[in-house]
């Protein structure tokens, strides 16, 4: 047999082969299949296995696209717009360390500033300084009127390695802990601070919240 004819058989085969898997599967070999190596053993599963994977594809681009867009982020991913807030948490004359601070904006849209608002946070360190944040860490807030609330929450009860073990090796779910805020309890609801803060385009970076036991 000459090289001609065996490379003409062999294509031969090669196209009928491919006809078969066409035939019997009802769908098409694609390049998709060829990329993700299912041409070998196609059917109509591993069809609709990589339509799965190449819709999943360009349905997660869309919305990578459609949020970096829609946040007003600059090229570093940054929100435009923000201003610094940073300060102190103080109680009974000592800073609060592990203090959660969150900023809940009074309107949605800022009359007084005319610009979009949304929550910020921020945990205290040692020393009761913060610095809030509304989408990456220090990036600051958004100007305009916030209610503040600042719990610490801490957990009643700390479960030992074995109990951790032991609920694993039931299948157990591991059950969440009582919390205790060791803060006044009139800072836990935005509807029942007395905290309030007004930032302008400037923002500000000596913020201080002393908090007391009652609000007169």
């Amino acid at each position: 047999m000459s090289g001609g004819q065996w490379d003409q058989e062999t294509a031969e085969k090669a196209s009928h082969t491919l006809n078969k898997r066409q035939d019997m599967a009802g769908y098409p070999v694609t390049s998709l299949h060829y990329v993700l190596g299912l041409h070998t053993q196609f059917s109509p599963v591993t069809h609709c296995f990589s339509m799965f994977i190449l819709t999943r594809f360009f349905v997660l681009c869309s919305l990578g696209f459609a949020l970096v867009f829609s946040t007003g982020c600059d090229n570093a991913g940054r929100l435009s717009g923000l201003v610094p807030a940073r300060g102190v948490v103080l109680y009974k004359n000592a800073p609060v360390e592990g203090a959660t601070l969150t900023f809940f904006p009074e309107d949605a849209v800022s009359s007084a500033h005319s610009v979009e608002q949304r929550p910020a946070t921020a945990v205290t360190d040692a020393s009761g300084r913060f610095v809030m944040m509304t989408l990456q860490p220090d990036d600051g807030v958004f100007p305009g009127q916030y209610s503040v609330v600042i719990t610490k929450n801490i957990p009643q009860r700390v479960f030992t390695r074995e109990e951790l073990q032991e609920f694993f090796r039931q299948g157990r779910p591991t059950p969440i802990p009582e919390m205790k805020n060791e803060l006044p309890e009139q800072y836990s609801d935005p509807k029942t601070s007395p905290l309030k803060v007004d930032l302008n385009s400037k923002g500000d970076k000596a913020l201080k919240f002393e908090l007391v036991d009652s609000v007169e």
